[in-house]
């Protein structure tokens, strides 16, 4: 079970982007969350791996609070890190490519209120072209891995698609295993596993929790896939795809 953490009750919500070399998206994400900013109750940090291009710079404009880390950690040591300094009863983690509609952060929360025996939530995700991205999943097995990989081949078909919950039709809120890091509310008294460097810290820290999906809440993604373009990104999936493994014993 991840360490829990104590809980400082401050303010309601501390939403947290990771940033490693991401101006291309900080400034949308930014202005998305404008809307919070004279928000009291809330708070908006940025913790940044180390970028060498203008994402701090961009960052700053905006006036929010930004921890630099010396060297890139990746994604759950750096969330964690932003986790450990929030005074929240709830952590909003996102990455610097999403972005919201007008009322999603407040769908999420009363969400949260709503459903006492909640721990984590996913909002419902599209990406730029207005497509459903299936943001909430199945834990994953080989097979569903293998056939997300291997794109042309029908012989892990069905484990892909019960892997992606292509038999919900994603429209009613309903408990799930996991939802996505790329933008996942939770209560504040718990943290990632820093063995993962990137990938699968998301699955991980859903494990042993009550983890919702709910369509209400709508932001959007830009779906970058890294790991099917990028040999190293694909060395970071599989590596981590292991741990996991060998951490739930297959």
């Amino acid at each position: 079970m991840p360490k829990r953490l104590k809980d400082k009750h401050t303010k309601i919500l501390t939403i947290i982007i990771v940033t490693y070399n991401s101006e291309k998206y900080i400034k949308r994400c930014l202005e998305s969350l404008k809307q919070y900013k004279k928000d009291m109750t809330k708070d908006i940090m940025i913790v940044d791996n180390n970028s060498s291009d203008n994402t701090l710079k961009i960052a700053k404009i905006f006036n929010i609070n930004i921890i630099k880390n010396k060297q890139n950690l990746g994604y759950a040591k750096a969330a964690n890190i932003g986790i450990k300094k929030a005074g929240s009863r709830y952590i909003l983690l996102i990455n610097p490519d999403i972005y919201f509609e007008k009322d999603t952060i407040k769908d999420m929360l009363d969400f949260m209120k709503n459903n006492q025996d909640c721990d984590i939530q996913g909002p419902k995700l599209f990406d730029e072209n207005k497509n459903l991205i299936f943001s909430c999943k199945r834990f994953p097995t080989i097979k569903a891995i293998l056939g997300r990989r291997l794109k042309s081949s029908k012989i892990f078909k069905q484990d892909v698609k019960r892997y992606l919950m292509k038999d919900y039709n994603h429209k009613k809120p309903r408990k799930v295993d996991w939802v996505s890091g790329g933008c996942m509310m939770f209560k504040k008294n718990f943290s990632f596993d820093n063995r993962y460097f990137l990938y699968f810290e998301d699955v991980d820290f859903c494990h042993g929790k009550n983890v919702y999906y709910n369509p209400k809440a709508i932001a959007h993604h830009t779906v970058q896939r890294e790991s099917s373009k990028n040999i190293r990104f694909l060395y970071y999936h599989t590596i981590s795809f292991v741990k996991y493994k060998i951490k739930y014993l297959f």
